[in-house]
């Protein structure tokens, strides 16, 4: 989960520094980020985006601007469920397995945020 998190962290550092500078009503800054050219730029494919794998929602919506989604799994793109614990001194993956699994799963919930709100410009917020 923590890896996962840094992994969202990391991803929003890299796509934050494509921010384009861009001009709203009156002279104040609007927003304007262009991610899915940034993940183009940094060669990143995003995988479909998954369903449950149970009887859940991935996703909930509340009224506002709020959408919660959970319940990601590392799943490669070929479908592999990547499993184990990490940690090589007790048996388990290495750290670079975890980072892979990390990594998967945050791809994961970015393909399912660009499915529900169709623009990943839309994204304010990564909590």
């Amino acid at each position: 989960m923590l890896q996962a998190k840094a992994l969202l962290n990391t991803f929003s550092r890299h796509l934050g520094h494509s921010a384009l500078p861009c001009r709203g009503s009156g002279g104040l800054a609007a927003r304007c980020l262009h991610i899915e050219k940034r993940i183009e730029e940094l060669d990143i494919t995003l995988p479909p985006p998954s369903s449950p794998k149970a009887n859940y929602n991935i996703v909930c919506h509340t009224s506002g601007n709020i959408m919660y989604v959970s319940g990601h799994l590392p799943i490669t793109a070929d479908g592999t469920l990547l499993t184990g614990r990490v940690g090589p001194e007790s048996g388990g993956n290495s750290v670079e397995k975890g980072y892979e699994a990390a990594r998967h799963c945050g791809l994961n919930i970015v393909s399912t945020l660009k499915s529900q709100l169709g623009d990943l410009d839309r994204v304010e917020q990564i909590v």
